[in-house]
Parts: C-alpha cells; structure tokens; sequence
C-alpha cells in the first residue's frame, strides 16, 4: 500500500511540475520566499505514513529552509527531523502483548518555489531522502512476549505545498505528500 502511495505521490509531484515549469516566467519571478530568506518550519501530520495500529504520538517535525537559485531556478534546501509513535495491542486466550514503535526521521530537503502572483503565498513542490530509525518492543504476559528490535531504513518522498504569509516573517503552511506524514500543517518563521 505504500509503494502505491508513494508512486501515485511521485506521479502528481511530476505532472504539477512539468505544468508548473512551462507556465512560469522565470524572468519575472518574485515569490513571497525568494533568493536568501531563511526559514525555520513546525508541523504536525493529520495522517501518518508511519505507524501499525494506534497513532500514540502524531507525526511532528521541524525543518530549515534557504533559498538559493541553481541554473536561475527557484530552488530552496534544507533539512528536516520529525518523530512519530504507534502502539498495537493483541491478545489470545488468557495471553496479551502488545507492539510499541518509534520513528525518527531525519532527512535532506530541495523545494522548488513557483510564483502564481498571489500575493504573500508561496507554493513549492519537493523531494525529500532521509533515514528513517525505528524502534520496536514487544510487551506481553509471556516471559518470551517480551523483546525490542530496530529496523531502520532509507526513505525517500515527494510533497507539494503552499504556506501563506500573515506578516512578513509569518506563515502557516500545509503540505500534502509521502514524508512523515501524508497531510501536514504547522507554521514558517522566516529569520
């Protein structure tokens, strides 16, 4: 289910790039986020990517921002942590147990900023590779029902987003993707 998610993510970010890219005018670009702003970004995911069972802590995340053309492209990086927690509980017969996983994510960032000439909004679409460090114990009645184990990996996604700025160094946002969650809102601080 999530290599489909990801493929139909990656699909969407493609196609509203392409769209994007030879609708722009790059001579005349002047976007709400534009070459040197630096940005600090917090968010939290309304659906987890990652999780079994019972989201006990949603995905949040903290990300940073700067702005710099390549090749006089619009073009920001950055990096990104986030931390999420599930739980799932089973039980059979008198026994009981139950799984307790942990995600942290840490990952690099490059969005690239497209200007609708809306005042103070900033959309961007973007990819994202990072590792992702999950942790996992096992609780239960038996004495053998209880364990932990890891099983990190490499992660890697696509988003499109938009934040709108209220004042000048304000800004709330929503992304919607594959990272470390599949719809984020949260707020921009530009610095």
């Amino acid at each position: 289910m999530k290599n489909k998610l990801t493929l139909i993510v990656m699909l969407l970010f493609i196609a509203a790039s392409g769209t994007l890219l030879f609708a722009q005018d790059w001579t005349d670009y002047s976007p709400a986020f534009e070459e040197g702003d630096m940005a600090i970004q917090a968010g939290i995911g309304l659906i987890p990517t990652f999780g079994y069972g019972d989201s006990t802590v949603p995905p949040i995340s903290v990300g940073f921002e700067y702005a710099t053309p390549v090749a006089d492209l619009p073009l920001s990086f950055g990096g990104l942590i986030g931390y999420s927690a599930s739980k799932d509980e089973y039980s059979y017969w008198s026994y009981s147990w139950s799984y307790k996983y942990s995600y942290i994510l840490i990952g690099a960032r490059a969005s690239w900023h497209v200007d609708l000439n809306v005042e103070n909004l900033d959309t961007y679409a973007g990819v994202m590779l990072g590792y992702n460090v999950v942790t996992v114990t096992v609780d239960g009645d038996d004495t053998f029902a209880s364990s932990s184990a890891s099983g990190s990996s490499l992660i890697y996604g696509g988003y499109i987003g938009a934040r709108y700025f209220f004042t000048e160094n304000i800004a709330a946002f929503g992304e919607l993707g594959y990272g470390m969650g599949v719809l984020t809102l949260g707020a921009t601080f530009k610095l």
